[in-house]
């Protein structure tokens, strides 16, 4: 396997370079770098690579929204896991689009590529627009070529030539090391007990939704830790210190627990004169003592 280290050559592509790959290798006319951050580019360089380690018909190359680019590094990770390449990324960060994140993932992708290519034009014979237009809402509308030069249905050939795993993709000399080692592998295989594969597989899975939550889960915690923080910061302004809604969102913010919130806006419920928490969330959430300072 090619180094891919900090050294490696691939750390050292600008983003115009990176950008004239992935547009020649996948006919698209991408302007930034950015505009992988959907997780859909790498999907198809998977399944460039790999033909068949990504169901491309769960992949969308149309979706605008951070928190939908998650079921494409979903099926990135499934293949990834299928494929044994021993890679982590953080779909938090990568879902934000930011320049430098993209840029280092792609650096990367490309070092993973002319490792496992080894110099061989792959994608000469992939049809990168026919591919995506099996995908979840067809071809990408905003940045594909529309056109293809390499013939309708055909798949890269040499790609069926790379082993079953990066592993034995790494040990090969030439093209004949390559094929021995593939028949090897698919022998071994064999000798594996069905059962005892299928709970890998099971297992595998269970991880990557697992990973893949707790993505989300940082996601939405730090989407709502900003919002207070920000809450926070206009109720300490010097200019809005005689607001007093504002004290009482302070209070509710400083709060120890639910219990206390509830009881902090049932007393301002009586100092403002309106009711501001339904009575019926009140009657589930605060003890008997609690309700007793509620107004009627």
């Amino acid at each position: 396997m090619a180094n891919r280290g900090l050294m490696a050559e691939n750390m050292f592509l600008g983003q115009s370079q990176l950008l004239q790959w992935l547009n020649s290798t996948l006919s698209l006319r991408l302007e930034k770098i950015e505009e992988t951050c959907s997780g859909a580019v790498a999907c198809q360089l998977m399944d460039c690579l790999f033909p068949g380690s990504v169901n491309m018909k769960r992949v969308d190359f149309n979706v605008r929204n951070d928190w939908e680019y998650v079921n494409n590094y979903k099926e990135l990770q499934r293949a990834f896991t299928k494929m044994k390449v021993d890679k982590a990324f953080n779909v938090n960060q990568l879902s934000k689009g930011k320049r430098q994140d993209s840029i280092e993932f792609m650096q990367w992708f490309k070092g993973y590529w002319d490792s496992v290519t080894n110099g061989e034009d792959v994608a000469s014979e992939y049809n990168a627009v026919e591919r995506r237009q099996n995908c979840k809402t067809g071809d990408w509308k905003k940045y594909s070529t529309g056109t293809s030069s390499a013939p309708k249905g055909r798949i890269a050939a040499v790609t069926k030539k790379v082993a079953q795993s990066p592993a034995v993709v790494s040990s090969r000399g030439n093209a004949k090391s390559t094929i021995k080692a593939a028949r090897v592998e698919k022998e071994i295989v064999h000798v594996v007990d069905p059962e005892l594969e299928s709970k890998v597989q099971s297992l595998m899975e269970e991880v990557t939704e697992l990973r893949l939550k707790v993505d989300t889960a940082e996601r939405e915690r730090d989407f709502y830790f900003d919002k207070l923080r920000d809450i926070e910061i206009l109720c300490q302004a010097p200019e809005l210190a005689d607001v007093p809604v504002l004290r009482i969102v302070e209070q509710v913010l400083y709060a120890t627990d639910s219990e206390e919130a509830k009881k902090i806006m049932l007393e301002a419920e009586t100092k403002l004169g309106a009711q501001l928490v339904p009575q019926e969330i009140m009657d589930q959430v605060l003890s008997p003592e609690a309700q007793a300072i509620s107004p009627r």
